[in-house]
């Protein structure tokens, strides 16, 4: 009766080995599903933070090409009034010019009406 009481007692040995290596698997695979869950809980918080920066970035974006379209929209202006100046100082010279030589003309005339010795 002695072998076969080492034999109960080896084998007894051997399942409470494998239920605490069981055990500690199942724990480990406990833990791991517990920080899995954490880190999924973490990244569910953050998720609205990163939507809200995307939804403000977006915005950015629209203000600014909204802001550049106005720009643009300036900058056609601008060039439309610089080449209106440009034409307009372009007919004052002319008409300048043109008065100019009216007064010439006349002293030519009569040099005595235009800053005469009377």
């Amino acid at each position: 009766m002695g072998t076969a009481l080492w034999i109960v007692l080896a084998i007894i040995i051997v399942l409470i080995i494998a239920a605490i290596v069981a055990f500690m698997v199942r724990g480990r695979a406990t833990h791991r599903r517990r920080q899995a869950r954490s880190i999924r809980e973490g990244a569910a918080e953050r998720s609205t933070d990163v939507e809200r920066q995307e939804a403000d970035a977006a915005q950015s974006a629209a203000q600014a090409r909204a802001a550049q379209a106005e720009a643009d929209a300036k900058a056609a202006e601008a060039d439309r009034l610089r080449t209106e100046a440009k034409e307009r100082e372009r007919t004052a010279t002319g008409a300048r010019s043109d008065l100019d030589a009216e007064w010439q003309r006349a002293d030519e005339l009569d040099p005595e009406t235009r800053g005469g010795d009377d």
